[in-house]
Parts: structure tokens; sequence; C-alpha cells
């Protein structure tokens, strides 16, 4: 149903220069808001302007494809341009990822499970695991997390080489998106619907994922295919869903991109204006504009071209000389008449009304990414337990970013990496009713001011029976069951060499290590007399 018949004549023709009616694929009409001019982002002093991407808060649908593609333009602009939102970005995966997220094998079958963490490692470490051999798997990692949130998603493939040996191909944001023009591909079926390179079913389950080979557009050949198509069974897309039913994520930064832009609107702004005032550092007042006496020799004087108009509306130019005294080559002391005034600039930039709204502006891009604005920009000033709670919001922010990094790229690689290891015979299946697919994926250590506190925090715990010993490896950022067994192979090691050289196992250990009936220790029961001999200590 047309929208003429819902607006008088009068009113459609003041509404025609908003309001642009465009055909949907089922013949109906979808009314879209046009651009206003006056509605952009950015102005000339930033160096960019681009129309505003604020369509998913305007209305109930997702960002169209259009407006989805100029808000990721924005975010790169910004990402290259402005140094907090490229810190922003980089300090988030750094303390999401640390030196990468690790895989062990969380499998019943503990033997299984060691050959399996050897053969993955053996895999994925490395370069040539990428298709393009630039990266490891942990390299991959650090490298998808930024360009995640800078744009929105990005896309992983398992792939094989010419030997056959399992490959990682990654994919940018730009490279998943629809071709237009081009038929249907045999993914298509009744119900589905591709939507920004995604072919969905009726409920919306991912059928395939469209790879542009050219994201810009060319001229193509007849019969040549622009684009793959994979089975969504073999591609990982990856990306935070920022609401339900949602078909592509929007870049993180997408909240505040308006206060990004101000940032540099404003830093333009003032660098000019500071400019300007050091440029101009006094000013001589005079009678009649004549040249002051004593300053014909330092005196510099320019012809300039200024466009004027006469009565009549007609347009012309007009030499005029400028005057103006250069004193930064050398010092000098100027002669002034009885008339005359030396009046000096004071340049009082930046101001404090300045500091204030850029200090508000980076709270307000933190605050939409995600994060505490204290942790962007400064903890100084802040109590201990205000520096504690925003150190812990922070750290629920990075664990929320793990959690999806490994849900929808490290999981599924781990998972083909080993399940071709098994298919290939390199590696035997585990043993029967054991759960393979069980990894535990360990990242950095926890973010804390108090490393000291929580140490003895948690020593208590253990204590008490409320805590194991593993959880603190894992809280430092360390594998907790490799650590145990470390420090268990350690205390086995000393004490095969007191054994082989003859020397008594209480010379190293202390006789309250030593058993009462003289028998040789266990590394288990030197291990828990080590805690016990830690604990009288701390009591005294």
């Amino acid at each position: 149903m047309g929208l003429g018949r819902f607006i008088p004549q009068g009113a459609r023709d003041a509404l025609a220069k908003f309001i642009e009616i465009h055909p949907t694929e089922n013949g109906s009409s979808d009314v879209q808001m046009a651009v206003d001019s006056s509605n952009v982002f950015g102005n000339p002093s930033s160096g960019y302007r681009s129309p505003t991407t604020n369509a998913p808060l305007v209305d109930l649908r997702d960002a169209r494809p259009t407006q989805r593609k100029e808000a990721v333009k924005n975010s790169r602009f910004l990402r290259a341009k402005l140094g907090i939102v490229k810190a922003l970005f980089e300090n988030t995966s750094r303390y999401t990822l640390g030196r990468g997220l690790t895989p062990s094998s969380s499998c019943e079958d503990r033997e299984w499970a060691k050959k399996a963490d050897d053969v993955f490692d053996l895999v994925t470490s490395s370069k040539k695991f990428d298709i393009r051999e630039d990266l490891t798997f942990t390299a991959m990692q650090k490298v998808i997390l930024p360009d995640v949130m800078c744009d929105g998603d990005c896309g992983a493939a398992p792939v094989r080489d010419g030997e056959g040996r399992p490959r990682l191909q990654l994919f940018p944001s730009d490279a998943i998106g629809d071709h237009y023009g081009s038929g249907p591909s045999y993914f298509d079926r009744d119900g589905a619907k591709w939507n920004d390179g995604i072919l969905r079913t009726r409920e919306g389950t991912p059928v395939a994922y469209r790879i542009l080979k050219d994201p810009r557009w060319r001229f193509q050949f007849p019969k040549e295919r622009p684009y793959f198509d994979y089975p969504s069974a073999y591609f990982y897309h990856i990306g935070r869903a920022d609401r339900i039913n949602a078909n592509r994520p929007l870049p993180w930064l997408h909240h505040g991109d308006q206060s990004a832009v101000n940032i540099l609107d404003l830093n333009a702004l003032e660098m000019a204006a500071a400019k300007l005032n050091s440029y101009f550092a006094a000013c001589i007042k005079t009678v009649g504009g004549q040249v002051p006496e004593g300053w014909e020799d330092i005196l510099s004087r320019e012809d300039e071209d200024v466009a004027t108009q006469d009565a009549n509306g007609n347009s012309d130019t007009q030499t005029i000389e400028r005057t103006y005294a250069n004193l930064f080559g050398g010092a000098a002391i100027p002669v002034l008449d009885t008339n005359e005034e030396l009046q000096f600039f004071n340049n009082a930039r930046p101001s404090q009304t300045f500091a204030g709204f850029i200090d508000y502006l980076i709270g307000d891009i933190a605050v939409g990414f995600g994060i505490p604005k204290e942790f962007v920009w400064s903890l100084s000033g802040l109590a201990g337990p205000q520096a504690r709670l925003v150190l812990q919001q922070a750290d629920w922010f990075f664990a929320d970013i793990a959690d999806m990094l490994i849900a929808d790229f490290c999981q599924p690689v781990w998972e083909g990496v080993i399940q071709d290891a098994m298919t290939r015979g390199i590696l035997d299946p585990p043993a029967a009713d054991t759960n393979w697919r069980a990894v535990q994926w360990q990242g950095p250590g926890s973010l804390t001011i108090d490393k000291g506190r929580d140490g003895k925090l948690h020593l208590d715990m253990i204590k008490s029976g409320l805590g194991r010993r593993s959880s603190w490896h894992e809280m430092t950022g360390k594998n907790g069951d490799a650590e145990l067994r470390k420090s268990v192979e350690e205390i086995r090691k000393i004490m095969d060499m007191c054994d082989e050289m003859g020397v008594p196992h209480h010379y190293f250990f202390g006789k309250d290590l030593t058993p009462a009936n003289g028998s040789p220790a266990t590394p288990e029961e030197v291990a828990n007399a080590l805690e016990d001999r830690q604990q009288m200590i701390e009591e005294e």
C-alpha cells in the first residue's frame, strides 16, 4: 500500500526531500528516512565526514548492510586517527589474551589428553597453520580480537594445503557479504534467505556464509563466480551478538563514535587556536596605523590580494600591504612613541573547560564500549576500595570477551585439529565413555593491585578446605594441574639426586619432613609437610 494514500498532497510535497520509497522483494513499499545533510559524522576540522550510522537507534530493525558498513568505516577511521581508540582495542586484547589463550585437555583419559595437547601444539604453534603462513594460533587470536572490536565480526575457515595438512584461513568483516545480481547457490532452500552475507533458515539458523573474492565491486566476466559459499559447519563466524536475533553485530565503538570524532574536532580546533596565539605574540597600538618610531629596520611587509565588492555587487580584487614585526630571529628593543603601546597576548590554553569536556568524552567512549572509564583513562586518585572495584569490573569485561572468543574460535579450532588427527590416524581415539572435547582454556591472570593480600586469602581458603592449590596458579595465568605436576616432579627430582649422592633428605628438606619411622618420604608427603611447615610459620 503506497504512502500517498495517507499523506495529503501539500504535506507530501513538503516531505519529498526527506522520504524515499524503496520497493521490497514482495512488491510492497518500504519507507526509509533519507540522510539529512546536516546530520553527518564529523566536521571538516577532523578531516572526516560521513552519514551518521544511528539507524538502529531510531527504528526497530537491524542496521542495514550499508549502515553497518558505514559504521565499520567510521570505526576504522577512528582506530587509525585517534590514539585513545587504538589503545582501547589493543589494551583490551592484551588484558584478555595475555600471551594467548592456551588449551589443556580435560579428558578423563589422562594419557590420551597429554598426547592430544602435544598434537595440537605441534600443528598450531607454527606459522604454517595460517594458510598465508603469517600467524601462529596464538598470534591469530591477537589479530582477530582487535579486528572484531573494530569491525564487529570476522570469519575463519578450516582448509587444507596441497599436502592435505590442516590449515586455517582468516577473512575480514568486509569479505563477508552479499553479491547482488548473482544467481542462487546450491545452498538456497525453501524459506532460507541471504542477509548481509549469511544464509539463514526461517528460524534463523545459519546455513552458509558468502565470502566475496573482492569486496570492492568490479566487472565480472561471464560465468565467473565472484564469491565462495562456505557451509556453516565449516566456517567460524566470530563476533559478539548485541541483541536477540541480530544478524551481523555492529562495531563495538558504535555507541561512542560521535564522542570520538568530537575529540578529533576539539583537538584540531584547540591546536589551531594555540598556533594562532603563538604566531601573534604581541600587538602594537598606534594612532592612524602609522609605523611606530624605531621599528623601521625590523618590519616585514607582504602584499596580499583581498576580494572586495563595490556598491553594485561587482566582485573585484584589491592588493593591500600587511605589515608585521618578526622578532624571532634575535633579541630586539623597540622604541615606542608616547602614544604607542606594545601589548602581549596571554596564551591560556588548553582551558579547564576543554580538559573537562575531553574527560567526559573519553568516559562516554569507555562506558559505551563496556569498560570503566577510570581503567581506560587513569586510576590515580582513587581510594583502594574504588580501585579494586574498577579492576574487578574490568576483569569481568575481559572474561566475557575471552568466553566469546573461546566459543566462536578457539574451541572449534581445537575440535577441528584433534578430530582431523584422529581421522588421519595420527592420534588414537580416547577410552570409551570419555569426553574428548572437554578442554580448559587458560588466559592471563586476574587483575589485582594486592597480589600479596590475595595470595594470603587464597592460602587461608586452602587451609580451611574451601580452595584448591591449582586455582592459585590459574589466577596468576598458569595451568593449575600442570604447575602442581611440576612441583611434585621437582621434589621427586631433588629426592632422587639426594639418594644418588648419599645425602639424607633432611639436609635439604629439614628434619620435620622426614618420617618418624625413617622410611623414605614420598613426594606427596613432602609437599604436605611443606604446607604444614608454612602454616606453622604464619601462625607464629
